[in-house]
């Protein structure tokens, strides 16, 4: 999506945290094989520690629970 859209949804949904675009497609072309949107957590450590495809409102909260706990 162009900035100016994923921005607008960022505000829509009151989300905080930061968000990565990839104009190139070059993390698309790496991690989203079948189903969009996928949602992938990294720790500092650089480790997946949560994924998951689709969107709905468990599927938010549950994304806002493992970056709460990626964080600590």
């Amino acid at each position: 999506e162009k900035r100016e859209v994923v921005e607008k949804f960022i505000a829509d949904n009151g989300y905080k945290f930061a968000v990565g675009l990839d104009p190139e497609r070059k993390i698309y072309d790496q991690y989203a094989s079948n189903y969009i949107p996928r949602t992938f957590i990294i720790n500092k450590q650089g480790k997946v520690v949560y994924r998951t495809a689709g969107y709905d409102e468990e599927i938010a909260k549950q994304v806002n629970a493992a970056i709460s706990k990626a964080l600590r």
